[in-house]
């Protein structure tokens, strides 16, 4: 039974569309790559609260491999050494921080690992960043770096700051969500 369960579950997240989010066409923004490194696929859920409270919106599903319903999705930025399935670039609003989750899972045999990146993140307009999720079964982390220009003219991208699947007292919120039962 246990072994329904969960390839239920990961046919449920392999079968779904890539891409969700509907990006601002006009107003303040930024241009910003989710990244992940997962074979298994990867999830991006935006929150209306910064403790994960709120209504709750599935963005993307990333992974390095076929996605059902998958498409490419770039808008040109610089340093792109991905997977077409790893990585969706994408415009978002600057007006207001994005308060998000990165959650992955692996299945190895009879065990299910899942660890899942609360996250707050304050883009800049006309500015170009990358947000990726790095798998580990003991800590999952989310690196949110600027990508930058030198006076050479090369691209580089410059660490801003690391998540980690550690949660505080604040976001207990998005401990609730990561860990409730899903069924989508």
């Amino acid at each position: 039974m246990r072994h329904l369960l969960i390839g239920m579950l990961t046919l449920s997240l392999s079968g779904c569309a890539a891409l969700t989010y509907t990006e601002p066409q006009t107003g303040s923004r930024a241009r910003v790559r989710f990244v992940t490194d997962t074979v298994s696929p990867s999830v991006l859920k935006v929150y209306d609260g910064d403790d994960c409270s709120g209504a709750e919106h599935e963005w993307m599903r990333l992974r390095v491999g076929t996605l059902l319903r998958g498409s490419v999705k770039r808008l040109g930025m610089p340093l792109w050494n991905y997977h077409d399935n790893a990585a969706k670039e994408v415009y978002v609003s600057n007006d207001k921080p994005l308060y998000a989750m990165f959650w992955g899972n692996e299945i190895e045999g009879s065990f299910h690992y899942q660890c899942g990146v609360p996250l707050k993140i304050q883009f800049q307009e006309n500015k170009d960043y990358e947000v990726r999720y790095r798998w580990n079964r003991s800590q999952c982390t989310v690196i949110f770096s600027e990508i930058l220009r030198n006076d050479a003219g090369e691209h580089f991208a410059q660490e801003k700051e690391i998540f980690n699947n550690k949660t505080t007292t604040k976001d207990s919120g998005c401990q609730k969500q990561f860990t409730r039962l899903r069924f989508d």
